[in-house]
């Protein structure tokens, strides 16, 4: 009789919940929900604010332009690519 074995590796899907940090019963919500889904506890909560607080603003005195930020990405990738070999 032949007998074969295999290995999968999986991971949990996470997700991203977009929320309004002064709504309280959404964030309930989210939490709950965060609590039975596998992985939960690494789901991402993306808080939304009509301006942004002085405490998340960058002290930069420009933002970046889109090929600044564009070569920093591609830049980065590539160097933990290289950590990686």
């Amino acid at each position: 009789m032949l007998t074969a074995t295999a290995s999968i590796r999986i991971r949990p899907i996470r997700f991203r919940f977009v929320v309004d940090p002064q709504d309280e019963g959404t964030l309930r919500e989210v939490f709950r929900v965060n609590t039975v889904l596998w992985g939960g506890v690494f789901n991402f909560l993306i808080p939304t604010f009509k301006k942004t607080p002085a405490r998340y603003r960058e002290r930069f005195s420009k933002a970046p332009s889109a090929g600044e930020l564009l070569n920093g990405l591609i830049a980065t990738q590539y160097e933990s690519a290289r950590k990686c070999e």
